[in-house]
């Protein structure tokens, strides 16, 4: 299963209780996994 992001802002937070990863931990993706997605993701060059 994916999870999809519309936007994710630092603020308030990235934090594993913040409403950015809750959708991913869902998909039974960590925050660790979620945010190391979106670095790869948002390196590939678009």
């Amino acid at each position: 299963m994916a999870s999809f992001q519309l936007e994710a802002s630092p603020q308030p937070g990235m934090t594993e209780t913040s409403s950015v990863p809750e959708p991913a931990s869902f998909c039974g993706q960590t925050c660790d996994e979620l945010v190391q997605w979106m670095v790869q993701d948002a390196s590939l060059g678009r």
